[in-house]
């Protein structure tokens, strides 16, 4: 499921369908990995249960503004999804958002609190 151009101040819906299987990020998977490569962040979220595969979201073209974590490896941390704020301009970082890409916070709670980026768009599928 790609998201782009979301609208600033929207909400992102929390629970979804993808294809055919109802999704509850935050009641039914935790994060349990981070991967930031050249292109992309990418975030792991594991199934709490049997009959729902593991997901991964995938940050486009993305910047990291900021980030704030209760562990020191983003390859080892137990956190749940809280909300996935869309916005066009970070106070903390003094950035304003720019043409074609989109300001994205994302809240958790347990060992991570947020991150902060900027992407052109963001994919949720599931794990093979």
């Amino acid at each position: 499921m790609k998201f782009e151009n979301l609208k600033h101040g929207s909400l992102f819906k929390r629970e979804f369908y993808l294809k055919d299987v109802k999704i509850d990020l935050k009641n039914d998977f935790f994060v349990y990995s981070i991967t930031m490569n050249k292109k992309t962040l990418e975030i792991f979220f594991k199934s709490e249960k049997k009959d729902i595969p593991d997901l991964q979201i995938i940050f486009y073209d993305y910047k990291l503004l900021h980030s704030k974590s209760y562990c020191k490896n983003f390859n080892q941390l137990k956190a749940n999804f809280i909300d996935l704020i869309r916005n066009n301009w970070d106070d903390i970082a003094g950035y304003i958002e720019k043409e074609e890409e989109m300001l994205i916070s994302i809240y958790f709670d347990n060992d991570l609190e947020y991150i902060t980026l900027t992407c052109k768009y963001f994919n949720i599928d599931f794990i093979d």
